[in-house]
């Protein structure tokens, strides 16, 4: 194999990979994939940007993202700089989303409104479901995670804090009333030829199989119903960001601060291009 100049990277130094506690260089190859991947998911993000005219905000960045982030977007695109990935954080994303087609199609003659958008106008809000149930119109969301996150789940019982914020502006843009989020244990590898193996009695003897040896489920489904208190709470958020922007853009408070930090986290921050100018600046 031949790689171009541009694809030549310096290696970094040793990283520690938290969910497996052990120590890895990253290869050239990898490097490569990574730059690559990154490439494709960037240009899926440009046509993202496309429907929303940039003045939507997506609900996947305000729950469980960072109002920050999207602010600074908004407001100081320039103090932008070039985020590094390694072909794992971006990986991570590529599989999640093979995971969802491969789920998606599965529960086809089950799901309706598949990765459909909505849009909220007055909060201005939009994002794309991963589908409804046909026979109760409750909402299909589904989260890939890694080990430690989807034992964490389990442990607690209960999907994340941001996921059932997440859920509800989904029911709030269709008008469901209740939500099933699917949490898809990543670290089990799943060898099928076919979408038919893929069944549900086989998943069941996947999961007898491996309970036996002390290892985790694969599956785990919560259900959420709506609950208007935490909607509203949301809103409060929402409209508070797009009053900052207001003030930003009129002048008439240009000091005015950003939405408050988030507390850092290697999923959220590492990967965020005004990481830099967010530590520099306001506190």
């Amino acid at each position: 194999m031949n790689f171009g100049e541009e694809e030549v990277v310096t290696l970094n130094k040793p990283k520690l990979d938290l969910e497996f506690g052990i120590k890895y260089e990253p290869h050239p190859i990898e490097m490569m994939i990574a730059k690559r991947l990154k490439k494709h998911n960037d240009k899926n993000q440009v046509e993202e940007d496309k429907v929303t005219n940039g003045d939507y905000l997506r609900v996947s960045s305000i729950s469980g993202g960072c109002l920050r982030k999207v602010y600074y977007q908004r407001t100081v695109p320039h103090k932008s700089n070039s985020v590094e990935f390694s072909a794992k954080d971006v990986l991570r994303t590529t599989m999640g989303n093979k995971y969802h087609d491969l789920l998606q199609d599965i529960l086809e003659d089950d799901l309706i409104n598949v990765e459909k958008r909505y849009f909220d106008h007055e909060n201005k809000i939009t994002g794309k479901i991963d589908g409804m149930f046909k026979s109760n119109n409750a909402i299909f969301e589904i989260k890939t995670c890694g080990l430690a996150k989807f034992n964490y789940i389990v442990r607690n019982n209960t999907p994340t804090i941001a996921h059932i914020h997440q859920v509800h502006w989904y029911m709030h843009m269709t008008g469901a009333r209740k939500a099933f989020i699917l949490y898809v244990n990543r670290n089990v590898e799943m060898f099928f030829s076919s979408i038919d193996e893929f069944s549900f009695f086989s998943v069941k003897q996947m999961e007898k199989r491996w309970s036996s040896m002390g290892y985790p489920e694969i599956f785990k489904v919560f259900k959420v119903d709506y609950d208007e208190n935490v909607f509203q709470s949301q809103k409060k958020i929402i409209d508070n960001y797009h009053e900052r922007i207001k003030n930003f853009y009129d002048k008439k408070n240009p000091k005015d601060k950003p939405p408050p930090k988030i507390p850092e986290t290697k999923g959220i921050c590492n990967g965020c291009s005004f990481l830099n100018y967010c530590r520099e600046n306001i506190p």
